[in-house]
């Protein structure tokens, strides 16, 4: 990837169901020439992969033992909450019905940069998130002895 991806920026769903995501996050997302991602359906938001840190996330949850049964149940969770996502000419990625049903996302978004990886919120989960978590970052910078 060619730089960290930070930051969160609102966008609205167009009609057809797509979402302009912006320069900055396209470039960060970006790993050649391609425009290929993956979106998994994890913690009821979206979250965008590039394909190297995917083969890696998926390299892990493949390379377990099939003879334990919660491992194949968590493959069989994952193969269903993963698709391939590509951005057209204009940027825009298409959420399938699926997609947007399981974020609760009808047409007011937040992209959230996660360094390696976005995740996409329904705007009103993202507020509700935020709000109940301010205290628990505090919380968790002090416990962790965190420099923020």
């Amino acid at each position: 990837m060619s730089k960290s991806l930070f930051g969160a920026v609102q966008k609205h769903i167009d009609a057809k169901g797509r979402i302009s995501i912006p320069k900055s996050f396209r470039n960060s997302l970006k790993t050649s020439e391609d425009r290929e991602l993956y979106i998994v359906m994890i913690d009821g938001v979206l979250t965008v992969f590039t394909p190297h840190y995917f083969d890696m996330v998926n390299h892990q949850i493949q390379s377990k033992s099939l003879l334990n049964k919660k491992v194949r149940e968590l493959q069989r969770l994952w193969g269903m909450r993963v698709s391939p996502l590509t951005w057209d000419s204009a940027g825009r990625i298409k959420l399938t019905p699926l997609q947007k049903s399981y974020a609760g996302i009808d047409h007011d978004v937040v992209l959230v940069g996660l360094n390696n990886r976005m995740e996409i919120w329904a705007q009103d989960k993202f507020s509700i998130n935020q709000k109940m978590h301010d205290e628990h970052f505090n919380n968790l910078t002090d416990e962790l002895d965190s420099p923020v």
